[in-house]
């Protein structure tokens, strides 16, 4: 029986490790390098345990350790409650703090994502905003998969627009194009993926808030992802994810 489970949310795929099974992964980086080259995955979770908690711990294809991934963390809400880790509510502790998830009638997971922060404006069409990591949102009319890709890579280390955001280690990069009051379509350039995904589930979290705050968007917002739709909606001043998470 393989030790590993492969997962998507929208087409951001990972593999997760369950070390609540198989043992813990001493070096963590280099475990993830290696099998997220040999799986042609996204990115690697880790489940396990801490202060009564489920703990999720994420690392990019990279290598890079994130603080939190949206399609990750419904990823390993799948896993976890396939396995009986918890029942339809549970409390997940990530590098951004306990996330508290729920699992829907229909098989969608909820996801609290919290309140955002560091909201910042650089002009009428790009803002900045910390959902989980951080994120640059561009608004847009066209969007083109090999145009936004070399934007993308050519913003996310800009040191001085990195030093402006106070994000020296980059910041992901999403192109947003308006479609009605509830929906908006974006592409995203993924820190530790190094290229345009499928799906981000941070970054649509940062692209709907951004269109609720300064273009007059109305919540539930449908993000359209090159993947699949998520849903983000308000509730009080946190915001709330709600998308899919496969098995593949």
């Amino acid at each position: 029986m393989s030790n590993i489970t492969k997962l998507q949310g929208c087409g951001n795929t990972f593999v997760l490790f369950d070390e609540l099974n198989y043992g813990i992964i001493q070096d963590k980086r280099t475990y993830a390098i290696e099998i997220a080259k040999k799986e042609n995955v996204d990115g690697v979770l880790f489940i396990n345990i801490s202060n009564d908690n489920l703990e999720m711990e994420i690392f990019d294809r990279d290598g890079t350790e994130e603080t939190m991934c949206g399609n990750g963390i419904r990823c390993f809400a799948r896993y976890a409650y396939d396995k009986g880790y918890f029942n339809k509510k549970a409390k997940i502790l990530t590098g951004d703090g306990i996330k508290n998830i729920e699992i829907l009638d229909d098989g969608l997971i909820s996801v609290d994502m919290g309140i955002p922060h560091n909201f910042k404006e650089l002009d009428e069409n790009q803002y900045s905003i910390f959902t989980g990591i951080p994120h640059l949102v561009y608004f847009s009319q066209e969007l083109d998969l090999e145009k936004a890709r070399e934007v993308g890579r050519n913003t996310r280390y800009n040191p001085s627009l990195c030093d402006v955001l106070g994000y020296p280690n980059g910041v992901s990069v999403n192109f947003v194009r308006l479609e009605s009051q509830n929906k908006i379509k974006i592409l995203t350039y993924e820190v530790g993926v190094e290229d345009i995904t499928q799906a981000c589930g941070t970054g649509s979290t940062a692209s709907a808030y951004i269109s609720y705050k300064v273009k007059g968007c109305k919540f539930p917002i449908k993000v359209e992802n090159r993947g699949g739709d998520i849903t983000i909606n308000l509730n009080g001043n946190n915001l709330i994810m709600i998308g899919n998470a496969e098995y593949f």
